[in-house]
């Protein structure tokens, strides 16, 4: 490209070789290096506006729902074709690589696919990893999980027909594994929470939303196809994790001579001896600072769009030290120089050069002008958004704010079932204190009605031992024999 642009510019095509030679010569102004591909979807839609839109609303959330550190999340899923290896750097002997033995890696092209769904926190902490394998039948089978040891690792799993997730799986995964394991943090879920996702189907769903508000959880979605520069999983985690799996995939083949074949049950003691490498504290923060979510600063994202002045290297330097004596733009010189050199009175020839000049002058400063101009009104319409980048602005405004009415509808309704919860509370109150005051009065006139009950048998027994004794009385004071006294006689006949 170097050549056909300079032959652009100078009319002729320059050798093959004085490319290399330009290169060698401004070395100390150029760089190369080997540039990632990227898909054309993914380089278009990194936008300035759309980016800042999006941490215009993140910051905007983080402060109003007040979101420490400790309470922001980032969830995304990555996939492992189990058995496949990447390029990889060996060292051996001349011969051995002239004879073309040694020109490839060995891989058993085993294509299984198991999905690893990672979540980190700004705090430097992470998850335990959630696992999904493929399975049609929707069965883990326990040979698969021969070499896990639940007492020195945690970790999630499932099974899809695919190996990737899907709607249930999201749903299940926020329920039983993200809802559960960060609550605590969150002051058992008196504090929001933010979780960050890539906008995947599986995680923007109805139920999924619905039960993030109901959890006081911000779900947040990245603008479409910018993962790859402002997700933290994605800038800092998954790369090295790919890194370390193809590691310990190559340390078991070189140790079995290729001759192994990897297969299901071979994943998880590959997998997390990789997830412990990748995944420390030093690699979390640099993903949430490099994408200037935590630390705040989203500066550090949109800094890549900012131009880039160029210094002038050593051929711009030697032009611009020989600055001309008169500037272009100053004509009157110009024409009195051409005077001074040809007379008051210049040939035709000498004339016409002079005014071909002057109209050379006069185009190029127009010319000028009009570059200005456009120049300007260029910067200005780089400013404003494109169509697409329009859409997208009107599309995240509305879905924050319909997120914000669902949130406060939901808010609404929750501060009402507390109201009516204590009304009803009120109300049970109220009734279990007047059944109390019942059952007590009730139990008072139950010993008043005993007590008169007791005190009608008291009289009613007494009256029974009365009537019972009266006619005894009545015989005896009758049949009461009377005492006569008897002089008794003297002895002796006298008396």
């Amino acid at each position: 490209m170097v050549r056909i642009y300079a032959g652009e510019i100078t009319g002729k095509l320059p050798s093959v070789s004085w490319p290399s030679r330009w290169i060698n010569d401004n070395l100390g102004v150029l760089k190369s290096a080997y540039l990632a591909p990227i898909d054309v979807v993914r380089k278009s839609s990194e936008s300035p506006i759309t980016w800042s839109i999006f941490y215009n609303i993140l910051n905007a959330k983080i402060q109003q729902y007040n979101i420490k550190s400790h309470n922001i999340y980032n969830m995304d899923e990555k996939g492992f074709q189990i058995g496949i290896l990447g390029k990889e750097r060996r060292y051996f002997s001349k011969a051995a690589w002239e004879s073309g033995r040694l020109k490839h890696v060995i891989q058993d092209g085993s294509t299984a696919w198991i999905t690893l769904v990672a979540t980190i926190c700004a705090d430097g902490t992470y998850l335990p990893p959630a696992l999904i394998y493929e399975a049609i039948s929707r069965d883990i089978q326990d040979v698969w999980l021969q070499d896990y040891k639940p007492k020195e690792y945690n970790v999630s799993f499932a099974s899809s027909p695919t190996g990737w997730t899907n709607n249930h799986l999201g749903m299940e995964w926020l329920i039983n594994v993200f809802e559960p394991q960060t609550k605590a943090k969150a002051r058992q879920a008196r504090d929001w929470r933010l979780l960050l996702v890539d906008g995947y189907g599986s995680h923007l769903t109805l139920p999924f939303v619905d039960y993030c508000i109901k959890h006081r959880i911000i779900l947040a979605n990245f603008p479409p196809h910018s993962t790859h520069k402002l997700q933290p999983l994605d800038v800092s985690l998954f790369s090295p994790l790919s890194t370390y799996y193809r590691q310990e995939l190559d340390k078991l083949k070189s140790h079995s001579e290729g001759r192994y074949t990897v297969i299901k049950k071979d994943f998880i003691r590959l997998f997390l001896p990789a997830f412990e490498k990748a995944f420390v504290p030093k690699n979390i923060l640099s993903g949430f600072a490099k994408t200037g979510i935590q630390p705040f600063n989203p500066t550090a994202i949109l800094k890549i769009f900012e131009e880039v002045d160029v210094p002038a290297g050593p051929v711009d330097q030697e032009l611009s030290s020989d600055e001309p004596e008169i500037s272009t733009s100053d004509w009157r010189t110009i024409k009195r120089r051409l005077k001074e050199e040809f007379g008051p009175t210049p040939d035709l020839k000498t004339q016409k050069l002079s005014d071909t000049l002057l109209l050379a002058i006069n185009e190029n400063q127009l010319l000028k002008h009009r570059i200005k101009g456009l120049e300007e009104t260029l910067d200005l319409e780089k400013q404003k958004p494109t169509i697409e980048e329009q859409d997208a602005i009107r599309r995240q405004e509305a879905a924050s704010k319909a997120e914000d009415k669902v949130r406060k509808e939901v808010t609404k309704a929750e501060k009402q079932k507390e109201l009516d919860e204590r009304r009803r509370l009120r109300a049970q109150d109220k009734a279990d204190r007047q059944a109390k005051a019942a059952a007590e009065s009730g139990v008072r006139k139950e010993n008043a009605l005993a007590r008169l009950a007791k005190q009608q048998l008291n009289t009613e027994i007494k009256a029974s031992r009365v009537r019972k004794r009266a006619p005894i009385r009545a015989i005896t004071t009758t049949q009461k024999p009377q005492v006569v006294a008897i002089d008794a006689p003297q002895e002796g006949g006298g008396w």
